[in-house]
């Protein structure tokens, strides 16, 4: 994928993750603290995502309140992820064989 903003262009690595409900594929960034630079210094953004043979298709995102919504994403990421951790029980210390 191709993000081209005001503050530069850079290609962006993704992957289709799963087809939602109304059939649209959803992507999944494998470098966000690359995406998390655009989108937190630039004013808008687009992305062309390739399509069939030689077709692309081009969205755009005006990115006023993404610095705001970003840092509010990875609290609560950084809160839940800290929970998970507090309630995860931990694995199996011994040798023995077990079935799980």
């Amino acid at each position: 994928m191709l993000a081209n903003s005001d503050i530069g262009a850079m290609p962006l690595g993704v992957y289709c993750d799963d087809k939602l409900h109304d059939g649209a594929s959803r992507y999944v960034f494998t470098d966000f603290d690359r995406l998390t630079n655009i989108v937190t210094r630039g004013m808008r953004v687009g992305f062309a995502l390739p399509l069939q043979s030689d077709h692309f298709r081009v969205v755009r995102f005006d990115l006023r309140g993404s610095r705001r919504a970003v840092s509010e994403m990875r609290s609560t990421f950084k809160a839940k992820e800290k929970e998970r951790q507090k309630s995860a029980q931990p694995g199996p210390t011994g040798t023995r064989d077990q079935v799980l």
